[in-house]
C-alpha cells in the first residue's frame, strides 16, 4: 500500500491559478505576494503511478474542478449566512509554518 497523489497533469502558477478563480465572477482582485520560502514555479501531478496502480487518470482540467470546487463553497456559505451562522472566520488566513514532525504524523 502506497499513498496516491490525485492531480492534474496541467502546469499552473499560483498567479494564473488565482486568475483563474477570479475569472468565474468576473473579479479583479489585488493578489499580495507576501515574504515567504520561494517555492517551484509551478505545479503538475505525475499521474503514472495512479495509472500503474488503479489504471485510471484523472481526466478534468484544473480551471473546471475548480470552477466546480467555486460554485460548491458558495453555495455553502450562502445556505450558512441563510441559517443565520457567522461565516466571518472562513474570509480569514494565515501563514503557518510546516515542519517536519507534522509531516512524519501524515498517514499515521
Amino acid at each position: 500500500d502506497v499513498p496516491i497523489i490525485l492531480g492534474s497533469t496541467e502546469m499552473v502558477d499560483m498567479i494564473e491559478f488565482a486568475n483563474t478563480a477570479m475569472s468565474f465572477e468576473d473579479k479583479n482582485l489585488p493578489i499580495k505576494h507576501i515574504d515567504g520560502p520561494m517555492g517551484v514555479r509551478g505545479r503538475n501531478s505525475n499521474n503514472k503511478l495512479i495509472l500503474e496502480k488503479l489504471g485510471w487518470e484523472p481526466s478534468i482540467k484544473i480551471k473546471d474542478g475548480l470552477k466546480k470546487t467555486y460554485f460548491w463553497i458558495k453555495e455553502q456559505l450562502e445556505t450558512q449566512k441563510k441559517d443565520g451562522k457567522d461565516i466571518s472566520a472562513f474570509s480569514k488566513s494565515e501563514v503557518v509554518q510546516q515542519t517536519d514532525d507534522s509531516l512524519m504524523q501524515l498517514g499515521n
